[in-house]
């Protein structure tokens, strides 16, 4: 029973996760710095990145909470999104303070491709 409810809350959480970002899919980009990267305890495996981000002059503060079906998959991406990574945050045209950060956008800019604001 343990792991059926482990696995309907990663699953909720994924889908709540790809409901966000493909809202966010069109906003503009900015680049954005991790300020803290965690494992966080959870029903499920889930990484927390709290980053800040620059619109306008004006410093934005944000959190990306991601599932992970693993313990290796969430060190892994741990190991590459730490303090001081530079992102793509993408920002809420009109709301400054609302932001989302894409799992697609990491791993474009992870394989060497620039994305364009």
């Amino acid at each position: 029973m343990l792991f059926a409810d482990v696995l309907i809350v990663f699953l909720v959480r994924t889908v709540v996760q790809l409901f966000r970002s493909h809202r966010a899919r069109s906003w503009p980009s900015v680049k954005g710095e991790v300020t803290t990267s965690q494992k966080l305890r959870s029903a499920c495996i889930v990484v927390e990145l709290t980053y800040t981000y620059r619109v306008d002059g004006e410093l934005y503060t944000g959190t990306l909470e991601e599932p992970f079906a693993s313990i290796g998959s969430a060190e892994s991406f741990l190991s590459h999104y730490g303090p001081g990574s530079e992102i793509t945050v993408r920002v809420k045209p009109g709301n400054s303070e609302c932001s989302f950060v894409r799992e697609r956008d990491l791993y474009f800019a992870a394989h060497g491709y620039r994305l364009e604001s």
